[in-house]
């Protein structure tokens, strides 16, 4: 008698890239044999470095200028001209550079890692054998490779000159900063909706769940929760500082 042969596992940079076209497939191999590493170092390390290495300095002096926006609201004139210049001239510092580069690598696993379990808790209650950690952590971190299309974008637009490009929602209301719903629509982007769609699917794949619309109502609410406590709290501290 012939035993089955069981099926090879995928390598793991298909898998990083392949979530984009057959994320069915994806998270079927993921929740048999979870792994991360490859969009971990894609989205935590080679994203951040390119952007820091790359991105001209008028993006980092737009940020700025946001700031310093906020600032003169609630205190016109507090910023004096050679204050702004000096904040100019800093923006796009090595040393700048290096503070985004190091919150991408810190910072990004750790607000991964602190989704996946609040998604592990309650997709648990779901699924017929259990989600393990390591199960919800790939899924996430899978799901949420269209982010690098958003990462790229940004000094790959802005050094062909395009620095005006709105990735979200935002240029559909008014820019004020204390207005909740700019906020509100200024943090939703396709990229963001593509994500939170693919880790309602790979969850959907974790529970062994034959329909998308349980796991997709949980992940949508609980990502618009977060948009809409996000937006409160930033339209809030522009309302305090105007």
């Amino acid at each position: 008698m012939i035993e089955e042969q069981s099926t090879p596992p995928k390598s793991p940079w298909w898998l990083a890239f392949r979530v984009l076209d057959e994320p069915g497939a994806v998270f079927a191999e993921i929740a048999a044999r979870p792994r991360f590493l490859v969009p971990l170092l894609i989205l935590f390390v080679a994203a951040p470095a390119f952007f820091a290495f790359t991105a001209p300095d008028s993006v980092y002096q737009a940020q700025v200028e946001q700031r310093i926006a906020l600032e003169e609201r609630g205190d016109p004139g507090s910023v004096t001209s050679e204050r702004r210049a000096e904040l100019m001239e800093q923006a796009a510092s090595p040393p700048r550079r290096a503070i985004g580069l190091a919150f991408g690598v810190i910072g990004g696993p750790i607000i991964v890692a602190i989704v996946a379990a609040v998604l592990m808790l309650i997709f648990n209650a779901m699924a017929a054998d259990g989600i393990t950690f390591k199960q919800e952590y790939s899924v996430i971190l899978h799901a949420w490779m269209p982010q690098l299309f958003a990462a790229l974008l940004v000094p790959l637009l802005a050094m062909a000159g395009i620095e005006q490009m709105q990735l979200s929602l935002g240029f559909l209301f008014s820019s004020d900063q204390a207005s909740f719903m700019y906020q509100f629509a200024n943090g939703i982007t396709l990229f963001g909706v593509w994500s939170m769609i693919l880790v309602a699917l790979g969850n959907q794949v974790l529970t062994k769940n034959s329909s998308l619309g349980g796991a997709l109502t949980i992940v949508a609410g609980l990502w618009l929760l977060v948009k809409v406590a996000l937006a409160g709290l930033a339209s809030f501290a522009a309302g305090m500082a105007g």
